[in-house]
Formats: structure tokens, sequence, C-alpha cells
């Protein structure tokens, strides 16, 4: 059932292009992409940037069973399909148990079964229309993480704007049954580092202030109000740190093989996650993480901190953080000539000598 109803759904184009979450060929990372390389290209316009970053509560627990199957009736699934759906959600129940002791069965009203292939692709269905309720901002979504921008030159209108489409988007979450933890939604004014804001901004949400952040944590990279990636980058440094302690503790005890499995294991995840994001900012901002990185392989490889590390890099066939990203993104622009998420393509020029190429998947849009 899932293969039928994704392959419908995909074939009639009917999800929000910018819904990553739970989607073949979308990832967290082309999430945080496209939010980053908006706010970098408003940023360049000499526009102010707000981001709030919206924290749904128990999103796939509170899924009002009935809304989801009208929903499902819009997007056209009808019929015997519908009633199959019905069916499926209806009746569903659970109890608790602890040791030897249970608690009694109660039947569940409301949500998705977590855990199931069906879930998540009916939540998404369930919060597909949620863009529809933004008028003056863009809507960016990983499954329930939902980030939520607005660019203008004028720090004023930006916040009336955006105070409008909260209200809009508090009467959605009501008409659709989903709670919003105030406490937690969180905004950033981006802006370049020379301007300054000309007041405290004000926003709200259901009648509560919305707490204005320097730096927010999302979809696990730190990002700052000045795209500088200082937060993150000291954070980062704290991860690698403790893999290079690992590291340098189990060294005496495996072979080199094992210590590069190591390295892949505790260091080169930290490092490659949203690398393509600060990895190519100013050298004084990546010269720790880089600082790390060589002492990685100069534990691997029992030498001192006064030992080349070029020649280290080729031996272990390690890449540079530098050559890292550029391989990182090689590949995502061969993916996306490949039919990656169509909304990318606002980012790239293609040479009209590559168009010829017959692998090409082009929107026609961008031909």
């Amino acid at each position: 059932m899932y293969s039928r109803l994704i392959t419908f759904l995909d074939s009639h184009r009917v999800f929000f292009e910018r819904q990553f979450g739970f989607r073949r060929s979308h990832s967290t990372i082309h999430t945080l992409l496209n939010i980053v390389e908006r706010i970098r290209k408003s940023l360049d316009d000499g526009n102010f940037v707000c981001g709030v970053f919206v924290d749904l509560q128990k999103a796939f627990d509170t899924v009002d069973h009935s809304i989801l199957i009208s929903k499902l009736d819009h997007y056209g699934v009808r019929g015997k399909a519908n009633d199959w759906f019905r069916s499926y959600l209806s009746n569903r129940s659970q109890f608790v148990s602890i040791s030897s002791n249970k608690s009694s069965i109660k039947i569940i009203p409301h949500g998705v079964p977590q855990g199931s292939v069906l879930g998540p692709l009916l939540f998404l269905i369930y919060i597909n229309d949620l863009h529809n309720a933004i008028f003056s901002s863009e809507t960016f979504h990983f499954a329930d993480d939902t980030h939520i921008l607005h660019f203008n030159d004028d720090l004023l209108s930006l916040c009336n704007r955006v105070n409008r489409d909260l209200r809009s988007l508090q009467t959605w979450l009501k008409a659709n049954k989903i709670s919003l933890n105030a406490g937690k939604t969180e905004f950033l004014i981006f802006r370049h580092c020379r301007k300054i804001l000309p007041f405290v901004p004000f926003l709200k949400i259901g009648g509560k202030k919305i707490f204005q952040s320097l730096n927010i944590k999302y979809l696990g990279v730190l990002i700052d109000m000045h795209l500088n990636w200082k937060a993150h980058t000291t954070s980062l440094s704290a991860k690698l740190a403790r893999a290079n302690g690992i590291i340098s503790k189990l060294r005496h005890y495996v072979t080199t093989k094992t210590l590069v499995n190591i390295y892949y294991a505790l260091f080169h995840s930290h490092l490659q996650y949203g690398c393509q994001l600060w990895g190519l900012t100013d050298n004084t901002t990546s010269k720790p993480i880089f600082i790390l990185l060589k002492k990685a392989l100069r534990l691997i490889t029992f030498n001192n901190s006064r030992c080349p590390s070029s020649p280290l890099f080729s031996d272990l066939k390690i890449l540079k953080i530098f050559d890292l990203v550029k391989c990182l993104n090689i590949s995502f622009v061969h993916r996306l000539i490949a039919n990656y998420p169509l909304t990318f393509w606002s980012f790239l020029t293609l040479f009209s000598s590559m168009l010829k190429t017959k692998t090409l998947k082009v929107p026609e849009e961008h031909v």
C-alpha cells in the first residue's frame, strides 16, 4: 500500500516541494542547504531575514483521523482505498507493560502508527497544506520540523508581516488540532555583521511572545544570525576533540586499519555532516577543525605534532576539509542532475552544452 500511495502522490506532484522529510532522495542536509542559500542570497541583497523555528508538540501523536481521511480524499485517495485507510486507523489499541505488570487496553483515537511503514507518509499528507496558510513568508519542512523565512529591507514591515503569518499559522494549527510549543519556538533576525537592528523585534504566536535567539540548533547544525558558523565550529571542535581522545587511548590495542574505521565512525561522521555549510568559511573559523583533523591522523600513525600532515592524508586516503566539501558538492550536483529535489534548480545555472546530454532531467522552466 505504501508503494502504491507514494507512487500515486509523486506522479501527481502532490507533496509540497520544500518538504524534505521521509521522502526518497531528500535529507536533512537538503533542508539546511535550501534554507541557508535563501538566507545568504537575501543578505547579499541587503535585506533583514527573519527565521522562525516552529516547535510542534507531539505532532505525530495528535493527528486527527477524520481530518486525515478527508485530506486523503482531497488528494485523490477515494472509494475502497479511502475505506481501507479508515479501517487501518480505526480501533487501534495499546497498553503499557512494566516488568510483569500490564495496564488496561485503551483505544487510540488520534495519531499515526509510529514505527510503521505508513505512519510517516500519512503525517506528511496531514501537514502538506500548512504552507497554504503562510502568505508572506516561505515555509520549509523536515517532517514536523517547520521553519518560516521572511525577507525585507525594512525591519518593521518584516515583523508585521511575520506576525500576520504566525496568526494565520495558529489558525491552521487549531483547525488541524495540532499543538504548538511556544516556549520552544524561537526566531533569529539574520543580518550582515555590520548591520545594526534599529529596534528590538517582537514576535508572538497564540498570545505568547517568541524568544529571540542569537543562534539556533536546527537539524543538528547551529545556525547563527550572521552565518559565520563560529558557534557550530566551536561545538563541533568539542566533539572532535573527544573523538581524538578515544583514538589516543585505543591506538595502543588495535591495528591501523581498525583505527581508521574508528576514525570514520567517531570523527569523520561529525566532520562530514553539514560541512557543505561551514566548510568554505574563512580560515579563522575552520582552522581549529583542520588542526583537530591533522591531530587525528598523527594519532593513528603514531607521529608527533611536527610531522608533515600532507603525506598522512595521502597514505590513509583521507580527504582534507576543502577536498571533502568539494567532493560532496560534486556528488550533490551529479545527483541533482539525476532528478534530485526540484527546489534546488533555482540555485544552479547549467551551461547550454550540458543540456545536450541525454541523461539530464532538467525541469522545463530551467531550460
